[in-house]
C-alpha cells in the first residue's frame, strides 16, 4: 500500500514541477492586456488543451467553460529548442488594429518565436493570413509562402502565421509538422466551426503534437477579461486527469468546483478526440471499479450531472468508446438490465435473410431530405452478443449502415441534468465488407440504412446471431399470428409499422396488446391525413 502511495505521490509531484512554466508562457502571451477585456471578433470557436505544457490563454464565463485561444509547447517539452504554439479560434483575432485584442496577436508571435525581440526573426505569413507591412513594422523580417510550400520555403524562418483556411496541399502540411518538430514556432488562427474537414483536420493535425486541438463548437462568450495570472494546470485535459485520479485517491483534495472544471476540460477534448493515448490511459484508470467505475445510471439510482460533473464526462467518454468496440470486446453494459432491458432468459439466435428496397429517393418528408432511409429487420442485438451482418459484394461501398438501437432512437440525452438511464443507447456501424461483426453494450434493434438518392435495387441481408423482437407490419403480419408468436417473442423492444410510421414500443406493453392490425391501420389513417 505504501508503494503504491509512493508513486502516486510522485506522479502529482511531476506533474506540478512539468507546470511550472506556464505562468511565465501565460504572462508574455497575455503582457499588457491583463485584467482588459477582449470582445469576440465574431462567433468564435473554441480551443481545446490537452498537453502538460499546454494552457488556454482566454476562458470563458458561459456555461460549458471554453477556450477560444490557447497555446502549448511542442511535446510537452521545456527544452529551450522546443516549439511554441498558439491557435485562435476567430480568423478576427488576426488584428491588426491598436487594441488588447492585437496586443495579444503580436504577443504570441513573439513567444512562439522564442526570443527577447523582433529583431532577427523571420516570420513567415502563409497566404494573406495577416498584413506583411502589419508585421514587418513590428521589425520582423517577413516572407511569404504559399499553400504548397516546400521545407526550403521554411528554412530560415522561426514562425509561421496561418490561417487553417488556407487549402494546403497534403505534402504542405507535412512540411508544416516537420517545421514545427525542428523547433518553428506557430501561430494559427481559424473559425473551426466554419471549416471544411479537410482543412480542420489539417489544423488538428499540425496543432496535435503541441497538445491542442480545435473543436466544431461555438464560443457563447461575447468577450473575455484576460486573467491577472495563469489558469489552474486542470484547465488542460492531462492534468485534469492527473488531478481528478489523485482527487479520487484521496492523496490531493479539489473543490467541487474544481472537480466541475478539471472534468470540463477533458470534456473539452474528448467530444473532439478519444485517441489521444496519454489521455486514454488515465481515463481508462478513472473508469476502473476502484475509481468511478463504468457510469451506469438506473430508475434506482439516478444521476444528477450537476453534482457528479466527472460522472458526466466519463459516460461521455464511455460511450465514444463503446462504439469503438471490436467483438471480442464487447460486453453487457451494467444499466442494460434496467434500461432499455434483457432479452429473455434462454432466448435463441436465429439467422434471418431480409430483402432491402435499395432505391431511396431524396423525400423530404420521409428523410427530411438528407436522411438515410430505414429499414427494420425485425431482429434484436442482445446486450454484449455479436450478430454477423452479410451483404452483397457489389453493395460494399454504398455507404449502407447497421444502427443498433434499443427503441430506435439516435438521440443523445448528455445535456439532461437528471438521467435515469444510460444518454446514449445506439451505436451505428459502416457495413464496408460482405460479412461484418458487430454489436453493442445495450443491444438494440437492428435497422439497415440506406443512403438517400441510391438506386441499388432489391438485395438481400443475412443477420445472424441476433434473437426475433415483437415485431409487426401491417399488411404482413395478422392478429392471430401476433398473439400465437411474434408478442411472445424474447428481445425487450420491438415495433409497429405501416408503410409510413414505425412506433418502437417496449415488449411490456406489446405483450399487453391483442389488436395490432387496428392499431396500426389506425395510425397510418393518422399519416395519410398528415399527409393530404
Amino acid at each position: 500500500m505504501f508503494s503504491s502511495l509512493k508513486v502516486v505521490l510522485v506522479t502529482v509531484l511531476a506533474v506540478s514541477v512539468c507546470h511550472a512554466e506556464i505562468p511565465a508562457d501565460f504572462g508574455a502571451i497575455t503582457s499588457g492586456t491583463q485584467s482588459q477585456a477582449i470582445a469576440s471578433p465574431g462567433t468564435s470557436g473554441t480551443v481545446a488543451p490537452f498537453g502538460a505544457a499546454s494552457f488556454p490563454i482566454l476562458l470563458g464565463t458561459a456555461a460549458p467553460m471554453q477556450a477560444p485561444a490557447a497555446a502549448g509547447r511542442y511535446g510537452d517539452s521545456y527544452d529551450p529548442a522546443a516549439a511554441r504554439a498558439v491557435a485562435f479560434s476567430h480568423t478576427g483575432f488576426f488584428d491588426t488594429a491598436a487594441g488588447p485584442r492585437s496586443t495579444l496577436f503580436t504577443n504570441a508571435i513573439l513567444w512562439a518565436s522564442k526570443q527577447a525581440a523582433p529583431v532577427g526573426v523571420t516570420v513567415a505569413i502563409a497566404g494573406n493570413a495577416v498584413s506583411s507591412s502589419f508585421i514587418s513594422g513590428l521589425g520582423y523580417t517577413t516572407t511569404t509562402v504559399g499553400t504548397n510550400l516546400t521545407a526550403a520555403n521554411l528554412s530560415s524562418v522561426q514562425v509561421l502565421v496561418l490561417s487553417a483556411h488556407s487549402n494546403f496541399t497534403a505534402s504542405a502540411v507535412t512540411n508544416i509538422k516537420n517545421f514545427a518538430a525542428a523547433g518553428g514556432g506557430i501561430v494559427m488562427t481559424s473559425t473551426p466551426w466554419a471549416l471544411g474537414s479537410s482543412n480542420y483536420a489539417n489544423a488538428n493535425s499540425i496543432l496535435d503534437s503541441f497538445g491542442l486541438c480545435y473543436s466544431l463548437d461555438y464560443s457563447d462568450d461575447s468577450s473575455w477579461t484576460v486573467a491577472a495570472t495563469a489558469y489552474p494546470a486542470f484547465q488542460s485535459a492531462l492534468p485534469a486527469a492527473d488531478a481528478l485520479i489523485a482527487d479520487k485517491e484521496g492523496t490531493a483534495v479539489m473543490t467541487a468546483a474544481n472537480r466541475s472544471a478539471a472534468a470540463n476540460a477533458i470534456f473539452q477534448v474528448t467530444q473532439i478526440r478519444i485517441d489521444i493515448a496519454a489521455l486514454a490511459t488515465k481515463l481508462a484508470l478513472l473508469s476502473d471499479a476502484a475509481h468511478y467505475g463504468m457510469i451506469a445510471p438506473t430508475a434506482a439510482a439516478p444521476i444528477n450531472t450537476t453534482s457528479k460533473p466527472v460522472e458526466k464526462m466519463l459516460a461521455s467518454y464511455q460511450s465514444k468508446t463503446f462504439d469503438q468496440l471490436t467483438p471480442s470486446e464487447l460486453f453487457v453494459h451494467p444499466s442494460a438490465a434496467d434500461f432499455p432491458g434483457l432479452p429473455a432468459a434462454g432466448a435463441s439466435t436465429v439467422t434471418k435473410t431480409v430483402t432491402i428496397n435499395g432505391n431511396t429517393p431524396t423525400d423530404f418528408y420521409m428523410n427530411q431530405g438528407g436522411r438515410p432511409t430505414r429499414f427494420e429487420t425485425g431482429l434484436y442485438a442482445a446486450p454484449g452478443a455479436t450478430v454477423t451482418i452479410t451483404i452483397p459484394g457489389d453493395k460494399t461501398s454504398q455507404g449502407i449502415q447497421a444502427h443498433i438501437s434499443p427503441n430506435g432512437s439516435q438521440d443523445s440525452t448528455f445535456n439532461i441534468t437528471n438521467w435515469t438511464f444510460f444518454p446514449k443507447l445506439w451505436r451505428r456501424i459502416d457495413l464496408t465488407q460482405e460479412s461484418t461483426g458487430t454489436g453493442h453494450v445495450f443491444g438494440g434493434l437492428i435497422t439497415l440504412l440506406v443512403p438517400p438518392g441510391k438506386n441499388l435495387g432489391n438485395f438481400n441481408v443475412t443477420i445472424s446471431g441476433a434473437i426475433e423482437a415483437p415485431a409487426f407490419v401491417l399488411g404482413q403480419n395478422t392478429d392471430p399470428e401476433w398473439n400465437a408468436t411474434l408478442k411472445n417473442n424474447p428481445a425487450p423492444y420491438g415495433y409497429i409499422q405501416n408503410s409510413k410510421l414505425t412506433i418502437y414500443v417496449p415488449k411490456t406493453q406489446l405483450a399487453a396488446m391483442n389488436n395490432p392490425e387496428a392499431v396500426t391501420a389506425y395510425w397510418k389513417q393518422v399519416m395519410d391525413i398528415a399527409d393530404e
